[in-house]
């Protein structure tokens, strides 16, 4: 996941861009699956996956007070 726009309110329309990820090389880079972060409330969170990891995926409910989770993958050769 490498951006990600919302327009409207809490039933407004969020859509993702995703991209691959590559190494110096050019070669293609795996992904392994880490877990689901806590839920933080929208309105007052900063979310960074860990070093030498990437977003790939996000849930959340409700409006800006609502709950987001996140969910980080590992990048590997």
């Amino acid at each position: 996941m490498i951006g990600r726009k919302h327009t409207g309110d809490e039933n407004g329309t969020t859509s993702y861009e995703c991209g691959t990820p590559i190494n110096k090389n050019g070669e293609i880079l795996s992904i392994i699956i880490g877990n689901w972060s806590d839920a933080v409330k929208e309105s007052s969170s900063k979310f960074e996956c860990p070093d030498n990891s990437v977003m790939i995926g996000r849930r959340h409910a409700g409006d800006e007070n609502g709950r987001t989770e996140y969910l980080c993958g590992k990048l590997a050769n």
